[in-house]
């Protein structure tokens, strides 16, 4: 019984998901800076702050939807799926770039994390005109 328990511990502390010879897992958004003011059609450059709980792990992409004005950021990682989990918080910055086509009010969620299938967030606003 015992050695059925620790792979299945191993597992719920490394959630993951398999692409190829991978395992994607999403990074916990820890920090932006995103600016507080913009204008329509202006490229915004800022710092995103993030963090693995797994030194093995390496960021690999974003993914960025856009529902009218509501954007959402997802920052994943992957390490190789034979690997074995190094636990410990390794944290990364990467820059993140987005043009508002129009002017009013975004709102940003930056994903932290999932919780039961869902996916947990930060949000902050910028204001464009």
């Amino acid at each position: 019984m015992r050695r059925l328990l620790v792979p299945a511990v191993l597992l719920l502390l490394c959630s993951f998901t398999l692409t190829g010879d991978y395992a994607e897992v999403i990074a916990h958004i820890t920090r932006t800076e995103l600016p507080q003011t913009s204008k329509p059609n202006k490229e915004l450059v800022f710092k995103i702050t993030a963090e693995f709980n797994d030194h093995s792990t390496k960021y690999s992409r974003q993914e960025t939807n856009v529902k009218g004005k509501v954007v959402t950021v997802t920052l994943y990682g992957e390490y190789p799926k034979n690997g074995e989990c190094q636990k410990g918080v390794q944290e990364f910055t990467i820059n993140y770039s987005y043009t508002p086509k129009s002017a009013g009010k975004y709102i940003f969620h930056f994903v932290t994390g999932i919780q039961n299938g869902v996916k947990q967030f930060m949000s902050d606003t910028l204001l464009v005109k």
